[in-house]
């Protein structure tokens, strides 16, 4: 509700009001709560009306702008600024081999990882649905998945195959996601406009490493196949080729991590993208 919340002070200031957007939050909560369906329908209806008396509003991706343009808002009060990642709080604290002995992760493996929230809409199934074909296909990698509140059924059924992390420090999750050698990155949200950009992909490539992502919103604009990483539709199958094609081909991994960083660096800055919206900031308060 932070654009009712908006609103109210945009009136009581006589100020313009703006909104960053980074998802439909009403979709988001649809996606996991079919019950509520109907208390999130009105909800929807009160975030669209608020949202239409924003004066400027930021969004993270292009591919929000269908849903503002379906609402009748002018294109002109939408501007995109990408989501960034600050380079210097994604370096390595601990050095490697003490920081695999603090968790049990085996050396000289190939390391794959997933880190991230254990909802169907952040597509941690998808991939351990392919986990155990990995797993018995190659005896040279690690499957390590950072979450907490997995199914039960799942710890089950994939313990054999995956090493279950639960939730882990920010500085030590920085630690894995720099010795990592493939990173996993599968959204699979019901309703448009939930995933788009999501931050633990910029952090992914900040690191140098491959980068496995769905082709989700605006993923495809930072993800390329074999230059930036690989794009993959939302089915385990096809995540479990990309990790094999980055297990069986070091010089692919190596070439599209170097690449994803080098992308992040120019383009995907936060000293960047901070600019850019203080700049359209101060243009509006100047008016």
């Amino acid at each position: 509700m932070q654009t009712v919340v908006g609103y109210i002070l945009s009136i009581i200031k006589r100020k313009p009001m703006v909104c960053y957007i980074v998802d439909n939050a009403v979709n988001l909560r649809l996606s996991n709560s079919e019950k509520k369906f109907l208390l999130y329908s009105i909800y929807k209806k009160i975030q669209n009306f608020f949202v239409k008396k924003s004066n400027l509003i930021f969004i993270i991706d292009n591919s929000l702008k269908t849903w503002l343009l379906n609402i009748k808002i002018n294109e002109n009060r939408i501007k995109t600024i990408n989501y960034g990642v600050n380079p210097e709080r994604f370096k390595p604290t601990m050095n490697k081999q003490e920081f695999f002995n603090k968790y049990g992760i085996p050396l000289n493996k190939i390391i794959i990882t997933y880190a991230g929230g254990n909802q169907k809409h952040h597509g941690v199934d998808l991939l351990l649905k392919s986990s155990d074909k990995i797993y018995n296909l190659y005896n040279n990698i690690a499957q390590i998945v950072v979450a907490t509140g997995i199914k039960k059924e799942y710890l089950n059924k994939y313990n054999k195959y995956v090493k279950f992390l639960g939730w882990i420090d920010f500085t030590d999750y920085v630690n894995l996601i720099n010795y990592s050698d493939i990173l996993i990155c599968p959204p699979n949200p019901k309703y448009p406009y939930v995933s788009i950009i999501t931050n633990k992909l910029m952090q992914y490539m900040i690191t140098g490493n491959a980068v496995i992502a769905t082709n989700v919103g605006g993923i495809k604009n930072i993800v390329k196949t074999e230059e930036t990483g690989i794009l993959v539709n939302r089915n385990s199958n096809e995540i479990f080729e990309a990790i094999k094609k980055f297990i069986n081909n070091k010089g692919l991994r190596q070439k599209c991590g170097e690449n994803a960083k080098k992308n992040i660096l120019r383009s995907l800055n936060w000293d960047i993208n901070v600019k850019k919206i203080l700049d359209i900031l101060i243009k509006i308060a100047n008016k």
